[in-house]
């Protein structure tokens, strides 16, 4: 039995050796989390936690000096996003998070718009620790980004199939899949910025 583990860890270490010390820990972490285990990143949070009163209460504060809910430090570490990267694309000051992207990926306007919908989850994890937001902010941002059309908005919520739980009159929240692909649009968008 001893041999085996062995033998896997020998496969493993293989594998990870070429990669860089970030995609690693993300291909750790993603491979933890589809076996239903604790990630690196939540066991290094978890010890964190017990450092301080802040990480006590769940959050943690960045350089800028803003807290951060313990789910919203948990999604930036295992997407290994800086501040920097972030203040590209929210501003966030006195624990409000506005968007200040002036575009975001697309070939259409309903593909802007479907990540206008994953930006607005995305500044709710940050500013409240869920990653839920309103319709009408939604509408705002897509406004904002000059991807609203409002005789087509209602297919937008149906396209993004099992990124978005919710609905226009309860809100929005998103899933899982709705936070990694929010990371890969942001990671899109700020790649010239990222210096993880």
């Amino acid at each position: 039995m001893a041999e085996k583990g062995t033998e896997s860890l020998t496969k493993i270490i293989k594998i990870l050796e070429s990669m860089e010390p970030e995609e690693r820990l993300r291909v750790v972490n993603a491979a933890m989390l589809y076996l239903g285990g604790t990630t690196v990143s939540d066991v290094l949070q978890k010890k964190d936690q017990n450092k301080g009163e802040e990480q006590k209460t769940g959050s943690d504060t960045s350089p800028s000096g803003y807290t951060l809910s313990a789910r919203a430090a948990r999604w930036l570490s295992q997407n290994s996003f800086t501040e920097d990267v972030l203040e590209s694309v929210f501003y966030v000051r006195d624990g409000e998070v506005q968007i200040i992207a002036d575009d975001v990926p697309g070939d259409s306007v309903k593909e802007k718009a479907r990540n206008c919908h994953l930006l607005c989850g995305i500044r709710g994890l940050l500013q409240h620790g869920e990653p839920r937001y309103t319709d009408e902010e939604a509408r705002a941002i897509c406004r904002d980004i000059g991807c609203y059309d409002n005789t087509n908005y209602s297919k937008v919520a149906k396209s993004l199939g099992n990124w978005v739980g919710g609905t226009s009159t309860s809100g929005y929240e998103l899933t899982r899949p709705g936070e990694c692909a929010a990371a890969e649009m942001i990671r899109l968008m700020t790649s010239g910025n990222d210096n993880s």
